[in-house]
């Protein structure tokens, strides 16, 4: 309540969600997948795509460019390797960047484009679970629809986190930016910010 008074709120949570390998049964395994690395900078952009509309979906996710370090390109010595999922039709759907911590496979920048993708990229995960205890999907927003494709929740755990507090500065730079419902309408905001400028 303390920070409240000065406009602050929560306003990002991160869960985490962790399947044991026998939950993966319900995906067919693949390989349509590719690894990124300097040896093929191209699938950055892929990787950049299926990140930024993933994100733009779920609130104050960071949008990413070809600067980022969020994506290793040497991932035989980061051990930390991104590997992006395509459809059938060549086009990239999921990804998502896996290392192994102790017996744990740990996923972090999961992201995909839709139900179809993420499906790929669990069928996909499954060519590792001879060798992991357990799949950790780190750093999830908590608007994620990957416990919606899960059919077994008896091996599944779920861990919440709040991630960070924010403020909004400039009212009007974010409600030009926001990302609207198709269709015609119209609304009204009531603003009782301290911030002149914002009233």
């Amino acid at each position: 309540d303390y920070y409240r008074q000065f406009g602050y709120e929560r306003v990002f949570k991160v869960h985490t969600v962790t399947l044991h390998p026998k939950v993966l049964v319900d995906f067919p395994r693949n390989t349509d997948t590719r690894l990124y690395s300097f040896q093929n900078p191209e699938i950055l952009q892929d990787i950049l795509e299926v990140y930024n509309t993933y994100a733009r979906r779920h609130g104050l996710m960071y949008r990413r460019d070809d600067k980022t370090r969020a994506y290793s390109d040497d991932p035989y010595k980061s051990r930390m390797m991104t590997y992006v999922h395509y459809d059938n039709e060549g086009k990239a759907d999921a990804c998502g960047t896996l290392y192994k911590e102790g017996e744990n496979m740990v996923i972090r920048n999961l992201a995909y484009l839709h139900a179809e993708g993420l499906k790929g990229f669990l069928g996909f995960l499954r060519a590792f679970d001879a060798q992991v205890h357990e799949f950790v999907f780190n750093d999830l927003p908590s608007t994620d629809d990957l416990d919606a494709v899960v059919h077994n929740y008896i091996d599944v755990g779920y861990d919440a986190d709040s991630c960070g507090m924010g403020r909004i500065l400039l009212l009007e730079t974010l409600l030009k930016h926001w990302v609207y419902p198709a269709g015609i309408g119209h609304f009204r905001l009531r603003c009782d910010d301290t911030l002149e400028w914002n009233r």
